[in-house]
């Protein structure tokens, strides 16, 4: 084990690509020892975002990797677009294990936010896998924000559910004849020009879902590039594309960016503990009646794990309308069921630094729910300094000189759909 005195920490900001590529070897096998990640997942974070990435490192005197972690932006806007920040999201924080509990992840991350509103972020923000590290990071500063909620949707069958019956063929046609068409395909099985079709429907899909949520919540706003390596991450993860396509007279303009495209899930099969298969979807897009009609598909052979946002209350609802015994269910053990919630954490870096709780706080504890608000400019169409409140009371107002209406944001609105974690 390394003496404290022994160790240097680096930042290496944004742009210096060649510095990081130097050590990039040394980063991924960092990576998929502590995570045990394929190589090809974390390639794909690192190789897609290096120059824009924030890498904080801790190495010894003689060269030896001990922890890192990885920063990477992401635009943040509300419905309007008149309001907009960057959220910069922090992940692969791994130190090796014999130098852990030591304090030095809690060291780099505080290196990171300084870095990060160096470089004009709004927010800090990350997503914690489970409830002890949850317990670790509000140590560190971070807030509950916004959460995601797994819905479990049970395995039907014609018999069970009544609105299946419409189905005249139970893999590819529903409603009329050769209205709709189910394919199952990988990123890399589609030609060029479907890709561009797919990137192009998700884009449009994203923004009627961001237009109509109420105008405080701040959502991720992905760009092409970010679609492409979410697709591409969604394969490599072992996934599939599910693409509900229109056809015969049903079939739009075939002109379109996207001719035939109903609706589309990102999906993952997964088997619980005893062995039932279960289709993990952590990304679906499309108008509420083709969604439905894709989940029903997917539902005729496979229990669905579907994350949701929960400012999506429309289709929510529509699919407690649907596929619980409201909505035709027979068997009332096929209930539909919300079965978790996954937090994204907030940290407000431009307050002033906490003093660190880790030994005053049993792990028993419970984390107290976010009391976070963002204090935003309407009129900052490139907003770099929102200010945060904590429990009522305003901790910082540097960098704040814009004059205006002040909208005031909850961060349990604040929405970061489909990152690579």
């Amino acid at each position: 084990m390394h003496r404290l005195n022994d160790i240097k920490y680096r930042i290496l900001a944004t742009g210096k690509t060649e510095e990081k590529r130097e050590i990039l070897d040394r980063l991924k096998k960092l990576w998929m020892d502590t995570f045990e990640d394929s190589k090809a997942y974390v390639e794909l974070v690192y190789d897609t975002s290096l120059g824009e990435s924030i890498i904080v490192l801790c190495e010894s005197k003689g060269g030896d990797l001990i922890s890192s972690l990885l920063a990477l932006p992401y635009t943040f806007r509300d419905s309007s677009g008149a309001i907009q920040t960057t959220g910069w999201y922090l992940c692969g924080l791994a130190t090796v294990k014999e130098q852990r509990g030591r304090g030095i992840m809690g060291t780099m991350m505080s290196m990171a936010e300084k870095e990060i509103l160096r470089a004009g972020g709004g927010f800090a923000f990350l997503i914690p896998a489970d409830s002890r590290l949850e317990l670790y990071y509000h140590r560190k500063g971070y807030l509950k924000g916004a959460h995601r909620t797994k819905i479990r949707i049970p395995k039907i069958s014609i018999e069970d559910c009544p609105a299946a019956r419409s189905f005249n063929n139970r893999t590819r046609y529903m409603g009329v004849p050769n209205a709709y068409q189910l394919d199952r395909i990988k990123w890399s099985e589609m030609e060029a020009e479907q890709q561009e079709s797919l990137i192009s429907f998700l884009v449009h899909q994203e923004r009627i879902e961001a237009n109509a949520k109420i105008s405080e919540v701040l959502s991720l706003e992905h760009t092409r590039s970010d679609f492409e390596t979410i697709l591409r991450e969604n394969e490599i993860s072992g996934g599939e594309v599910l693409l509900l396509r229109k056809t015969g007279h049903n079939s739009p303009d075939k002109k379109s960016e996207y001719p035939n495209f109903a609706a589309v899930a990102l999906t993952f099969p997964q088997s619980d503990e005893n062995g039932k298969r279960t289709i993990e979807i952590r990304k679906i897009s499309g108008e509420i009646a083709d969604t439905l009609k894709l989940l029903l598909l997917i539902s005729m052979d496979n229990r669905i794990d579907l994350y949701v946002d929960p400012w999506r209350e429309k289709l929510i609802e529509a699919i407690k309308d649907n596929f619980s015994s409201k909505g035709g269910y027979d068997d009332t053990t096929s209930e539909l069921e919300s079965v978790s919630e996954r937090y994204i954490m907030v940290k407000d870096i431009l307050g002033e630094p906490e003093e660190d709780t880790d030994k005053k706080t049993e792990h028993t504890q419970e984390l107290p729910e976010s009391e976070i608000s963002i204090f935003l400019s309407s009129h900052a169409k490139n907003l770099k300094y929102p200010i945060f409140r904590k429990g009522g009371e305003s901790v910082s107002k540097r960098h704040f000189e814009k004059s205006g209406e002040i909208v005031v944001l909850d961060a349990n609105k604040i929405t970061a759909d489909l990152l690579l974690d």
